[in-house]
């Protein structure tokens, strides 16, 4: 069913673009960047499912993946898109993509500290699914570089348990705490949404508005709480 929907939603819209007020050329930018985007997904939720499942990913391994999946799709591609249809010039889309992309990789990082350390009632959603499903994190990789011996057998024993309980969840998350993982997945977030800031610099707004917005989207990323 959500490959029949998938299919649906493609579908869509290039039928929006087709049917837009554009000029042909504008239109066939726009379709071109829809595809890309398509294009650079799918490698990136293929390689998410891969590391799930096998498990052995390293850190540079992992970024990529956000970048592909969460960076592309999320964040590089609707905002170039967004930029084709204004009839923005192919430097000013490079821009983008310098903002976008350590945008994405900020996202996730995030997103991934939340799933272990976030308020369920504000997530909307279990705290801890990540270590019930085994999922393969930058927090999990640091902690088991960093741990002891001890600290790495419990980590590997909590991990992916179906039944996981308060007391294993509060035990993993000092874990993390403890060998620093935590603190060094909020820094390398922090130091993604500074590139992404620092990127925007580089363009020449004719509307503040338009600059100040963006900065806020990339300053709410690692501030959420859900």
């Amino acid at each position: 069913m959500a490959i029949i929907v998938g299919d649906m939603a493609a579908a869509m819209a290039n039928e929006i673009i087709f049917n837009a007020r554009f000029s042909p050329e504008i239109i066939i930018r726009a379709l071109d960047k829809i595809q890309k985007i398509v294009y650079a997904t799918i490698p990136g939720e293929m390689l998410d499912v891969i590391f799930e499942n096998q498990g052995g990913a390293t850190e540079k391994e992992i970024l990529a993946m956000f970048e592909a999946k969460t960076s592309r799709y999320t964040f590089e591609g609707p905002l170039q898109l967004g930029g084709i249809l204004a009839g923005c010039q192919e430097k000013d889309l490079k821009i983008f993509s310098r903002y976008s992309l350590p945008l994405g990789k900020a996202f996730q990082l995030q997103d991934d500290i939340l799933g272990i350390f976030g308020e369920e009632k504000t997530l909307g959603k279990p705290v801890g699914s990540d270590i019930v499903e085994g999922k393969q994190t930058i927090l999990l990789i640091k902690s088991l570089q960093n741990g002891s011996r001890s600290q790495r057998e419990i980590l590997r024993k909590i991990l992916g348990k179906k039944d996981l309980k308060k007391e294993e969840l509060e035990i993993f998350r000092d874990i993390l705490r403890e060998t620093g993982a935590l603190e060094y997945c909020q820094n390398l977030a922090k130091k993604f949404v500074k590139e992404a800031t620092e990127a925007l610099k580089e363009i020449d707004f004719k509307n503040q508005e338009a600059k100040n917005f963006l900065e806020g989207i990339a300053n709410f990323i690692i501030s959420r709480r859900k």
